[in-house]
């Protein structure tokens, strides 16, 4: 189904390329596993939640994670939960950064090795896979968000042989994808179903076609409910959608990125506008315009743009883009064929730049002191006698360290629990009124919770005046700060 046969002549180039890539890859995720990327806040839940699973031997439906027990929670990616648990239980930490590299890996190497066949230019091939590969593992961290760039990239491939063949068969695929990514990693489901929806669109099909396209995504869809929350995964990509409240308890990557990271959005629009300007120029304005490919990179653009943590899948298709797309067009274009490379080594050099300022920005602070810090709090906590299920005060990301250690956090990083949906309780509307005013005291009170682990900087407000209320310190350094009340 997928051209995967190499040519032998080409058999010393593929193993230089690979072998450059890989170096690449594996450069920047140390550098992530030094600075604690590798094992962020929402690893630290998913192992959490998988060993509330395998203690239990069934899946929640509400949360066990937190102290609001009574609100509905969907685990989206049981199999990593359960997997995660059992490596960092196993094992221990490293065997869990070591999953995630490896799992981020694959995505980029996947992608590299389904295009190589295809490249115009070995060299720019590599040069593009290295620079977009980096930039993907870079940003990917400790989340199932390389199973989405696996998805699309699949999702391509089985587009690119339907529009070539008119084939039914390759179209058999998607269903199957719609299981796959519903049950590994359900609130990013719809990667199933965006390629045949932006081949609705495309000049090159037919009407037969389209229904046949049309089949497939309500099959896909159909398909995703075969999971065990059933039609509920199905609403999780829209239950963070248009929360105002999550501004005020600072979650960046759900925010548009203009209001984020204005430079980079910029960057973003230039290396996506510019493969469609030059298709645009060799093959004529309606070709381009409507075609599967540019319909992905422009709706992938308005999400990223809408919300910053779509820009990961919209830098997949990039790749591939970049990859191949632009070299398709090459014997049909001659005389552009320098344009062309002028244009891709200068995106390259452009995503390259910002990312090896970002790179070099962010080793400068290398150690991770933030996690040990958090870990020293909640091991304190426990010296002082608090035992697993305590209930304790934190915010965003001390939430997961805590539920890490066996407690029970006031909030954690699953927004889609906490956001009020579905006429629940809106603790995130909550939460952010009692952080931003400072006002925590209130909230202990009324939950019963006579611990609290916070961030100097961002909750100094709070922590005086939990401390103005009765609450010691247990544990104190310059990062965090836990709290119990007097009384206790």
């Amino acid at each position: 189904m997928f051209c995967l046969n190499i040519k032998s002549q080409h058999t010393p180039v593929r193993s230089l390329s690979f072998c450059i890539l890989s170096t690449a890859l594996l450069v920047v995720l140390s550098i992530r596993s030094l600075q604690g990327e590798l094992f962020i806040t929402d690893a630290q839940y998913m192992v959490a939640a998988g060993r509330w699973i395998i203690a239990n031997g069934h899946l929640p439906t509400t949360d066990p994670l937190s102290i609001h027990s009574e609100l509905t929670y969907i685990c989206q990616q049981y199999p990593i939960c359960i997997l995660v648990a059992v490596l960092y239980d196993t094992f221990g930490e490293m065997s869990v950064r070591l999953f995630f590299a490896l799992l981020d890996m694959v995505a980029v190497l996947f992608i590299w090795y389904q295009t190589f066949p295809k490249a115009g230019n070995r060299i720019l091939h590599c040069a593009v896979s290295c620079v977009f590969g980096a930039v993907i593992v870079y940003s990917l961290r400790s989340t199932p968000r390389a199973l989405d760039i696996l998805c699309l990239a699949v999702s391509w491939e089985l587009m690119e042989k339907y529009i070539e063949s008119r084939d039914i068969r390759f179209l058999f695929g998607f269903p199957f994808l719609g299981i796959f990514i519903a049950n590994l990693h359900g609130a990013l489901w719809p990667c199933a179903i965006m390629l045949p929806l932006a081949a609705l669109l495309d000049s090159k099909l037919d009407s037969n076609a389209r229904a046949a396209l049309a089949v497939t995504i309500l099959l896909t869809i159909a398909s995703a409910m075969l999971n065990p929350y059933g039609l509920d995964v199905l609403s999780l990509p829209f239950k963070t959608i248009g929360t105002s409240d999550v501004a005020t308890v600072a979650v960046p990557e759900l925010k548009p990125m203009f209001s984020i990271v204005p430079v980079e959005a910029v960057i973003l629009i230039v290396i996506s506008v510019m493969p469609v300007i030059f298709h645009a120029k060799c093959l004529g304005f309606k070709k381009t315009v409507f075609s599967f490919e540019t319909m992905m990179i422009s709706g992938l653009l308005f999400l990223s743009l809408m919300t910053w943590r779509n820009e990961l899948l919209l830098l997949g298709i990039l790749m591939i883009v970049y990859s191949t797309w632009c070299w398709k067009i090459e014997p049909k274009c001659k005389a552009s064929s320098k344009m062309l490379s002028r244009i891709v080594l200068f995106s390259i050099s452009v995503v390259a730049l910002e990312f090896g300022a970002v790179l070099f920005y962010n080793t400068l602070s290398a150690t991770d002191q933030k996690s040990i810090s958090l870990e020293r709090a909640f091991q304190a906590m426990r010296e002082d006698g608090a035992v697993s299920g305590t209930a304790v005060l934190t915010d965003i990301d001390p939430g997961c360290r805590a539920e890490l250690n066996g407690f029970k956090p006031y909030l954690d990083t699953r927004i889609e629990v906490f956001n009020g949906q579905n006429g629940q309780k809106n603790v995130l509307a909550e939460a952010g009124k009692a952080l931003s005013s400072g006002s925590l005291s209130a909230i202990c009170d009324d939950y019963g919770m006579d611990y609290a682990v916070l961030n100097y900087g961002i909750n100094d407000v709070g922590i005086q005046d939990l401390k103005e209320s009765g609450f010691k310190p247990v544990y104190s350094d310059n990062l965090t700060v836990c709290l119990k009340r007097s009384t206790v």
